[in-house]
């Protein structure tokens, strides 16, 4: 199974405007990995301009209180 790149989750992420933890932490995965592209920093910055506008909303991690 090929991963896919930060763009394609992106594009995944903008088209639910969800953002799940899954995918956060693949995103934060291929960073890491040092597997990124100039045009996955343009996308991630466009991410982030919607998250900050609420217009991708996230996925909240249930906390260990709650369960």
């Amino acid at each position: 199974m090929n991963t896919p790149s930060i763009q394609e989750v992106v594009a995944q992420v903008f088209q639910s405007s969800f953002l799940s933890l899954e995918q956060e932490s693949l995103i934060n995965e291929l960073l890491l990995q040092g597997r990124y592209s100039e045009a996955d920093l343009e996308i991630l910055e466009q991410l982030t301009l919607a998250l900050l506008s609420q217009k991708v909303a996230v996925e909240k991690p249930i906390s260990a209180s709650a369960a």
